[in-house]
Parts: structure tokens; C-alpha cells; sequence
């Protein structure tokens, strides 16, 4: 009988040190595996506005109901506090908060200098004179010498326009294309 003792002792210590062992290890295994939430995602959110504490328990700002979740002590605040809270949106209107600040507005706004207006002269290009030809009399065309430098070095000897001219008028084309050579145009020609 004293070996059964000895065996059941044995048994309740082992079954004693597992539910210690569990008690221990199941909290840590019950914590929110929830990651921290950044700006990044797309439920994070940032609420400012007064605390307010209904009666049914519920803690609000500006209409939206704050999970605290860990972030901050409730009873650490008091009705009116003007806050930042910032965390996961879990519907339309409920926050688990991840961290809380208080609005310190017992400072004094920074000053932001104001801007001063400066005058930066605009620049306008000088106009530079150009220069016109002036127009001289055309010179008259000189069968011998002109007729085929005129037709190499300007134009096309075969121009529609100034076949055109050229038969209207009863005149060779050579001498429309040597007028357009001289600085005319089909049209003063």
C-alpha cells in the first residue's frame, strides 16, 4: 500500500507542476497577436477632440467609440481632456486606440514668419535691329551670262508656278525663274 502512496504522490506532483506550468504559459499565449498599427495601414486612424464618458461606459471622441485596448488608463483622465488618439478603425464608428496624448493648448502657437514680398525686375530683351535689303531695280537678264547660273543656283527649272506665268504672259520660264531669283516672288512676278 505505501508503493501505491508513493506512486499517486508522484503522479498528483507531476499533474501539479503541469497546471502550474499551464497556468504560466496560457496568458502569454491569450495576448493580442494584433501588430501595432502605422500610418501605413489602411484602417489607421487619427482622432482629436474632447474625451466624454457616457453612462453605459463607453468612451467617445468626436462621435467615435475609443477601444482602449491597453493604450492608456481611462481613469487617468477626465471628462473634457482634448486628445490625440491614434490606432486601428474595427467599423464606422469604433477605434482601438494604440496610443493617446493630451492636447497640451497651454502653449503658445509657434509664429510662422510671413512671407516677404520681393520684386525681381523682369528683363526684356533689347530688340536688335535687323537689317532690310533694300530693293533695287532688277537687273536685267543677260542671256549669255545669267541664264544657265540662274537656273542651276536657284530654284527649279521646271517650277509648275512659273510655267504657268511664263505661258500666261507669253515669256520663257527662264525669265520668270531668273525674276524669282532676283528676290521676287511668283506672286509680284
Amino acid at each position: 500500500m505505501k508503493k501505491r502512496n508513493t506512486t499517486f504522490a508522484a503522479l498528483f506532483d507531476v499533474l501539479l507542476i503541469v497546471l502550474i506550468a499551464g497556468a504560466l504559459v496560457m496568458p502569454s499565449l491569450a495576448q493580442d497577436s494584433t501588430p501595432t498599427p502605422t500610418p501605413d495601414d489602411a484602417s489607421f486612424t487619427i482622432v482629436t477632440g474632447a474625451l466624454h464618458f457616457s453612462d453605459t461606459g463607453d468612451i467617445t471622441v468626436a462621435g467615435i467609440v475609443i477601444a482602449p485596448a491597453g493604450a492608456f488608463n481611462p481613469s487617468q483622465y477626465q471628462e473634457g481632456d482634448i486628445v490625440i488618439i491614434s490606432g486601428n478603425m474595427l467599423n464606422d464608428s469604433t477605434l482601438q486606440a494604440t496610443s493617446l496624448e493630451l492636447f497640451d493648448d497651454t502653449q503658445e502657437p509657434e509664429l510662422t514668419p510671413e512671407p516677404t514680398m520681393e520684386v525681381t525686375p523682369e528683363v526684356t530683351p533689347e530688340s536688335t535691329p535687323e537689317a532690310t535689303p533694300e530693293m533695287t531695280a532688277t537687273p536685267e537678264a543677260t542671256p549669255e551670262a545669267t541664264e544657265t547660273p540662274v537656273l542651276e543656283t536657284c530654284g527649279n527649272p521646271d517650277h509648275p508656278v512659273a510655267q504657268r506665268i511664263a505661258d500666261t504672259y507669253g515669256v520663257s520660264i527662264e525669265e520668270v525663274i531668273a525674276m524669282h531669283c532676283a528676290g521676287n516672288g511668283f506672286g509680284e512676278i
